[in-house]
């Protein structure tokens, strides 16, 4: 018999969502960010990086997210379409590509940050355990003046609970985006 981890490693990766996000959302040039609003009165503003990942790849996850949030009455900021965190280059060695995505990401970050700067930013939230450690690298938190949080883990300082008594499953990625923390958190 294959030992288990040979086998997940031969076996194929699931297909990417037939629709990206960009898809579903109202459009969006290179130029422009999207503002999600909630019914109603806004409980607090986020700036969401879905990252190439959850933005293209599995877009439902980045949906999922954007549900929540909107849902808990928070105003949500995307960035440009398709912004790539730069962790892939620096995974595979790219270290020049690696730098002018961060520097670009920087920039953009920045601009956003001053038009919105009368916005009291909470959070800067991720779906992606890679991207909020490249984020971190990069100091976006400082630029929003505001901590990177997982989608999960500023869902659960908001008041999110699940319900008690059902079974949830949560995957926890090897770049974890809480920080090994998953069950005390989503409790």
């Amino acid at each position: 018999s294959v030992p288990y981890p040979i086998e997940m490693l031969r076996s194929a990766v699931p297909p990417g969502d037939p629709q990206t996000l960009r898809d579903v959302l109202p459009r969006c040039e290179a130029g422009q960010v999207l503002v999600l609003e909630p019914e109603g009165e806004a409980r607090g503003t986020v700036f969401y990086f879905p990252g190439c990942g959850s933005e293209r790849l599995f877009a439902k996850i980045s949906m999922a997210a954007l549900h929540v949030l909107i849902e808990q009455g928070t105003r949500v900021v995307l960035p440009p379409p398709y912004l790539c965190c730069g962790f892939p280059h620096h995974a595979n060695a790219q270290v020049a590509r690696h730098d002018r995505i961060v520097l670009r990401d920087s920039i953009i970050f920045t601009q956003i940050r001053e038009m919105f700067s009368y916005l009291n930013f909470q959070a800067l939230v991720v779906t992606c355990g890679t991207c909020r450690e490249s984020l971190l690298h990069g100091e976006a938190g400082a630029i929003f003046g505001a901590p990177i949080l997982d989608v999960a883990a500023y869902a659960a300082q908001q008041g999110l609970k699940l319900p008690a008594g059902g079974k949830y499953l949560y995957h926890a990625p090897c770049h974890d985006s809480l920080q090994g923390a998953a069950a005390s958190t989503l409790k």
